[in-house]
This record gives C-alpha cells, sequence and structure tokens, in this order.
C-alpha cells in the first residue's frame, strides 16, 4: 500500500507497504495478489488490478516472484519509494533492496508476534510491554537506548529473544528517520491486513466464484472504494505532514546537485 505525493519534479514518491502471507485457498490466494497489485502503486494513469488478471497468483513466494511483481508496479509508474514496510519474509526483502532500493521497515506488529514464538504463554504480556516500549519512544535515539536496555534486559534469561531483538534494531527503527506524524502509520503493515479482512469478507458473502475473472473485479471495486476515500475522505497521513516530506526530499535533491556542480568546478 503507497501513500503518495507528487514531487516538485512532477514524480510521485510513496512509502510502499507490502504484506505477504500464505494463501489458503486459491480464491484467498487471488484476492490477496490483487489487493497487493491495486494498493501498492499509485500513480496518475493507474488502472484497477482487474487488468492484472491472475498473474500474480502463486502459491511459492519466492525472491523471484516478489522481484517480478515489484518490476510490474515500477513499469506501472512507482518511482522515489523512500520506504518499504513488510515482514522478514526473506524473498520480499531482498526483492524489495534489488528492485527499489529503498531502506525498510519490518512490520513491528510481525515482529513481536515473532519474538513471542520463543516465550512460554504466560510471558507473553511481559515481552510485549518491553517491545512496545521501544516504539513509542519520543525519539529515534530514545528508541535505540531502550533497544538496549530491553537486550540487556533480557539476554540472561531469553537469550534467544535478546539476540533477535539486537539483530533487528535497524530494521525495525527504521521509521523514526521520517515526521514524527507518520510514526504510527509506518511501522508495521496493519493498513493492508484490515484491507485484505476486509476482502476475506466481502468474499465469503459471495461464497463461489465462477472463474478468477469476476473474483479479480469485486477486489478491483473494494481496492477503488478504499483509494477513493482516502483521496477525498478521511486522509491517511494529513498533506501538511506530508509537504514536509516533500519539502525534505527537495532539499535533498537540491543538496545532490549542489555535491554535483561542485565536483565539475573541481575536475574544470
Amino acid at each position: 500500500m503507497s501513500r503518495c505525493r507528487r514531487s516538485a519534479s512532477g514524480r510521485w514518491r510513496a512509502a510502499t507497504r507490502i504484506c505477504s502471507s500464505t494463501p489458503r485457498s486459491r480464491r484467498s490466494e487471488t484476492a490477496a495478489a490483487c489487493s497487493a497489485s491495486a494498493s501498492s502503486s499509485r500513480t496518475p494513469s493507474t488502472r484497477p488490478a482487474a487488468a492484472r488478471s491472475s498473474a500474480w497468483t502463486s502459491a511459492a513466494e519466492t525472491e523471484a516472484f516478489w522481484r517480478e511483481f515489484l518490476r510490474s508496479l515500477v513499469a506501472r509508474g512507482l518511482v522515489g519509494v523512500e520506504l518499504a514496510i513488510s515482514d522478514a519474509h526473506p524473498g520480499l526483502k531482498a526483492a524489495l533492496a534489488t528492485v527499489l532500493g529503498a531502506p525498510w521497515q519490518r512490520c513491528t506488529v510481525h515482529f513481536l508476534r515473532d519474538l513471542r514464538g520463543h516465550v512460554r504463554r504466560d510471558q507473553h504480556d511481559a515481552l510485549g510491554a518491553i517491545i512496545r516500549s521501544i516504539f513509542t519512544a519520543p525519539d529515534g535515539e530514545q528508541a535505540r537506548r531502550r533497544l538496549r536496555d530491553a537486550v540487556e534486559q533480557l539476554e540472561r534469561r531469553l537469550p534467544k529473544v535478546a539476540a533477535l531483538l539486537e539483530e533487528a534494531e535497524t530494521d525495525v527503527l527504521a521509521f523514526y528517520a521520517f515526521p514524527a506524524e507518520h510514526w504510527s502509520k509506518l511501522r508495521s503493515t496493519n493498513p493492508l491486513e484490515r484491507f485484505n479482512r476486509e476482502i476475506a469478507r466481502r468474499t465469503d458473502v459471495v461464497g463461489i466464484f465462477p472463474d478468477d475473472h469476476s473474483l479479480i473485479r469485486l477486489v478491483s471495486m473494494l481496492a477503488i472504494e478504499a483509494n477513493d476515500e482516502w483521496l477525498v475522505g478521511r486522509a491517511y497521513i494529513s498533506q501538511k505532514s506530508m509537504a514536509t516530506l516533500g519539502d525534505r526530499v527537495v532539499e535533498k535533491d537540491i543538496s545532490l546537485d549542489n555535491n554535483d556542480k561542485e565536483v565539475e568546478l573541481i575536475a574544470a
């Protein structure tokens, strides 16, 4: 899922949120692929996912699959991605680095779920409280300090959890590089998860679809409705805060141009 704005150069910039999951059936598999295709890019000429047919249904979410999928988004006009948000699926992470080359944010909800898988059930609440305190820190420096304190606190009783937490520091705290107004929206794939749940609810009502195309038409309409709601209804991220992000990007581009000019002068 992308939240985009047009930059000064006329290109579309985005934070791309992608959710990977293991489909339970052919129907859910097609719906999941359709929702990802419909919500992962936003360009002036973006077409509904119905045009994609069932090309992106795949039971094996390999790096090759995700690489081809991401390249299709680039071909449709996705540029300037500044942050990619997903779970720690190895194939997806590698494809994001190869195709988009953007900083990666590991979904903090999936991360906490993974950590809980290494402890007893009666330890879930205590571990959750420790980890969540990291993601609610007032700034990135304080978050890193809390993470290091958590590692020290956990490494004696839960050494595996402490090692996983320490290893994931850069990935789970990447969202702190963005405006504070965006932090709660960038640290997880929850918005896409909610959209996928709505797809499941609406497709369950129908029950049996005659073919993939009928399913994709329904999911495409749901994606269009969601997109229109974010555009003209309740904005997921305010235009004012997006403007500050755009200003930062323009300043970075100007800085790079100045550096290029300086190099040219030295060469001359």
